[in-house]
């Protein structure tokens, strides 16, 4: 599937022509690398906003999510280790649906999905769900696939950034307390461009 991802303009800056007389653009954010204007444009709207020699981030990626909806509420439930702070709820809801006529299985049907997962409602939690939230509208938290836990194929299934789907039980049961999920979620939000 095709995405375009958009240009943020100053992220490229003007430096004159290359030896072969086209256009050459300075990345800023990585100080010196180079690139043909045509070259790098059509790099980020065909592949992902990101240079391709250091891997640095222009943008967020755009995922293949399913269509569907991101509701969030609060409770007034601890998750286990947050004592009288709330937990905020996040239920994500995917329909059932059809792939888009792009690869790996183009026009197949799919199962949808309904999932609910938590952050304790303190300072850290919140910025971390606003973070979820440009997350899913970059369609990066779920994908199509087959489930690990029934072994259904061509099902909504989580993508690569993690969520608790408990509010106990550690982090082996994907439940709190679990002492370096915070740390390790924004690092999976980063690798995507979400930060």
């Amino acid at each position: 599937m095709t995405h375009t991802y958009p240009i943020q303009h100053d992220v490229l800056e003007s430096q004159g022509f290359s030896k072969d007389g086209k256009q050459a653009l300075r990345l800023y954010r990585c100080g010196s690398h180079f690139m043909h204007a045509a070259c790098i444009k059509a790099v980020f709207h065909r592949c992902s906003p990101k240079c391709p020699t250091c891997n640095r981030w222009y943008g967020a990626a755009m995922g293949d999510q399913p269509d569907g909806t991101m509701t969030i509420t609060r409770t007034d439930m601890d998750c286990s280790g947050y004592s009288n702070a709330g937990t905020i709820v996040m239920t994500y809801d995917i329909p059932d649906g059809v792939r888009p006529q792009a690869p790996p299985a183009p026009g197949r049907p799919f199962t949808g999905a309904k999932r609910v997962a938590y952050l304790p409602d303190i300072p850290e939690g919140r910025e971390i769900l606003e973070l979820l939230k440009r997350a899913f509208e970059h369609r990066l938290l779920f994908t199509v696939g087959t489930s690990r836990t029934t072994g259904i194929s061509n099902t909504v299934v989580w993508a690569s950034i993690h969520q608790k789907t408990r509010m106990d039980g550690g982090a082996t049961a994907f439940g709190y307390p679990d002492s370096g999920y915070f740390l390790r979620v924004k690092q999976e939000l980063k690798a995507a461009g979400i930060h």
